[in-house]
């Protein structure tokens, strides 16, 4: 019962996390004449960040396939992050930075944050597999 309980406080923190991405997201937009990008990225955070968390608590499965996953998702989000705002949107990336930097880099740390944890629980699966032996 209390696992099932923590796994519940992880999704309710790991969907906290989200909201406050997408709320930081919207004021990072401006109505339109700001950083535009991560109004969108953020809605991957709403499925992210819940998987992130329940596959680092959850010891009992020792398949990596979904971290890897997880990975691969993070790496094209990251691609298509940086091309739009390289491509589509440098010029207001600039004015945000410039304006309200701190909210951008707090973005940016919500957005990295995810994906360092899983990051983490590959490292962690991958390390019990070479210990016990199990593949």
């Amino acid at each position: 019962m209390t696992g099932l309980v923590f796994k519940g406080l992880a999704v309710l923190a790991s969907l906290a996390l989200a909201a406050s991405a997408q709320y930081l997201a919207f004021g990072l937009a401006g109505a339109g004449h700001g950083w535009v990008a991560p109004l969108f990225y953020s809605l991957l955070l709403f499925v992210a960040y819940p998987v992130a968390f329940l596959r680092r608590m959850d010891t009992s499965h020792p398949s990596i396939a979904i971290d890897v996953g997880l990975l691969v998702v993070a790496g094209i989000a990251d691609l298509l992050l940086v091309i739009q705002t390289v491509i589509q949107e440098p010029h207001y990336f600039v004015m945000v930075i410039g304006f309200a930097g701190p909210f951008a880099v707090l973005w940016l740390v919500l957005w990295c944050l995810w994906q360092m944890l899983a990051v983490s629980t590959l490292r962690r699966r991958i390390a019990r597999r070479d210990a016990t032996g199990f593949y």
